[in-house]
């Protein structure tokens, strides 16, 4: 994992939006990916999706949007910044048709994070994306 800690070192001081933990976030959202498809190669961009909050709601609960918003992290385009930046340090590595638009329509935060934690019949609030 040096490598990886070496490449976010570098990241975070060229990106500013992003501190390591929205790295090691991602790392882990990423091999919690893997596990639901089982393999441990490449995943498309709504597979990571989906295992980032999967992983996100088991780890964080209720306080993932607060959590995620304290990393930078606000949409699944943020996520997609993230793993893009991994590419261009060549920590990750991308397929041809892989585009960082993939990750834009994602899913909604408010929907996957708040939502779930929401008691019954509890009125809606603004939706975060």
């Amino acid at each position: 994992m040096k490598g990886f800690e070496k490449a976010v070192a570098t990241l975070v001081t060229r990106d500013r939006r992003y501190p390591a933990a929205a790295y090691e976030f991602l790392q882990e959202g990423l091999l919690h990916a893997q596990r639901i498809c089982r393999r441990e190669g490449h995943v498309t961009p709504s597979e990571l999706l989906e295992g980032i909050r999967q992983h996100a709601l088991a780890q964080y609960g209720p306080m993932t949007v607060l959590l995620l918003s304290e990393w930078g992290i606000r949409s699944c385009a943020d996520i997609g910044n993230l793993v893009f930046n991994l590419i261009g340090a060549g920590v990750l590595r991308a397929r041809p048709q892989d585009r960082i638009e993939d990750f834009s329509p994602g899913f909604d935060f408010h929907e996957a994070f708040r939502k779930p934690f929401l008691p019954p019949g509890a009125p809606d609030v603004p939706g975060v994306r």
